[in-house]
């Protein structure tokens, strides 16, 4: 690796890192249908569009589903893997790999993104129970697709909901199961 890629690499790494989070949480958002106005989200959505824009005449919105916000993130974490691992030239083999990984990447991200927002709701609920904060609503409609199945399979017992905890369960079974056999496939 030449020095002026030791220099360049880590940076361009950092910024497709980046973009891939940000467009990965309003593909979440936009999937959970997360208030677009909320003062957390907006900039996220302003910010994006930009880019997000001349993808969907490809990729159009579906039933909340932004195929444009997950296809760029998958892009973009796979090129900062790409730009980590390709040290001489790029080759087929790790194109490939960088893709699988990539779509790894961003489901652990996910899955961590839902972690911490189950958890901040469990402890808003028990701090702060009657918040209005744009952190305490985006917490609280961010894992909403997640919870309800559970909450209306599993209704609350005396005022206590199971749902984040099954859910909790769930999401680390994926992280530690689903996850490494995934990579597993990489070879």
């Amino acid at each position: 690796m030449n020095s002026h890629c030791t220099v360049i690499c880590p940076f361009f790494s950092f910024l497709f890192g980046i973009v891939s989070v940000v467009c990965l949480l309003r593909f979440l958002c936009q999937l959970s249908g997360v208030d677009p106005h909320n003062r957390v989200v907006a900039p996220i959505v302003r910010m994006t569009d930009h880019f997000l824009r001349p993808i969907r005449r490809a990729l159009p919105v579906s039933r909340n589903v932004d195929m444009a916000s997950v296809a760029i993130a998958w892009l973009a974490m796979s090129v900062r893997h790409l730009l980590l691992i390709s040290q001489s030239g790029v080759q087929l083999e790790a194109v490939l790999h960088s893709a699988w990984l990539g779509v790894i990447v961003l489901l652990q991200y996910a899955i961590w993104i839902y972690v911490i927002a189950i958890v901040a709701t469990v402890i808003i609920s028990w701090v702060a129970p009657m918040s209005s904060s744009p952190y305490v609503a985006l917490a609280r409609q961010l894992p909403a697709p997640l919870l309800g199945p559970i909450q209306r399979l599993i209704p609350s017992l005396g005022g206590l909901d199971f749902s984040p905890a099954i859910v909790l369960v769930g999401l680390m079974l994926t992280n530690s199961r689903v996850i490494p056999w995934l990579h597993t496939l990489i070879g």
